[in-house]
């Protein structure tokens, strides 16, 4: 997991992409250690469809935001 978040971002043109950790990790410390790890967003399991539409949503917001 954050191996492959580490990997991704030293790739040339990749370090702004966004991620998303997706886990059944849910606690303070496990969301802080995504965040730290590279992930840009985090959402625990169990969630709900509109959890995810809501914060892609939100991502994609800020980066046309960005992009203007």
């Amino acid at each position: 997991g954050l191996d492959v978040v580490k990997d991704l971002l030293n790739v040339p043109g990749y370090q702004e992409v966004k991620v998303v950790a997706v886990t059944a990790y849910s606690t303070s410390n496990d969301k802080a250690e995504f965040l730290q790890g590279g992930c840009t967003h985090y959402i625990a399991k169990p969630f709900r469809k509109q959890d995810v539409i809501s914060l892609v949503a939100s991502i994609l917001t800020k980066e046309d935001h960005n992009a203007a």
